[in-house]
């Protein structure tokens, strides 16, 4: 997959991990409401992302983890998983200083050319609550196929652009 000059990405490494924490912690606002104690805060941030990290291993042990950079600074992550026939974007996460730029949606239409070159379909699933994320995804032709209250399964086909 190829990202437009000056969005790169690279493998997640290491000396990533203060970025991926910050990240983290930027993209659960849900947990930042919560009232408790500093250390009880940062303990339950770093339980819930550990679970994150773990599930995603669990169920996708093949997953590609990358770190999306703007020029020489990090901005966000993506994480997603192939097969012979479709992509799993199993999570995309801009940090909030570098939302609203475009960069999430150049992600996405770059994965959509990779898909669409290889015949591959890409399926994600978004909280129900993400009605921006909705947004950007409906925008690029994603079509929700189920929902369970909590999220909207949703898929693009090659068939379907833009």
């Amino acid at each position: 997959m190829h990202l437009k000059p000056p969005l790169s990405w690279r493998q997640i490494e290491a000396s990533d991990q203060d970025f991926l924490d910050a990240l983290y912690q930027d993209s659960r606002p849900d947990l930042l409401a919560m009232f408790l104690p500093k250390l009880a805060m940062q303990q339950m941030i770093r339980m819930q992302q550990m679970s994150q990290t773990q599930g995603i291993a669990h169920s996708y042990p093949n997953a590609l983890h990358r770190l999306l950079l703007w020029q020489e600074d990090s901005v966000g992550r993506i994480v997603f998983a192939q097969d012979e026939s479709s992509i799993r974007l199993i999570d995309i996460a801009i940090k909030s200083e570098w939302q609203g730029k475009g960069y999430a949606t150049q992600v996405l239409v770059g994965l959509q050319e990779y898909a669409s070159s290889h015949g591959k379909a890409i399926s994600l699933a978004v909280q129900s609550t993400n009605l921006r994320a909705f947004a950007v995804y409906q925008r690029l032709g994603f079509v929700v196929q189920s929902s369970d209250g909590l999220f909207d399964q949703m898929n693009w086909h090659p068939a379907v652009t833009v």
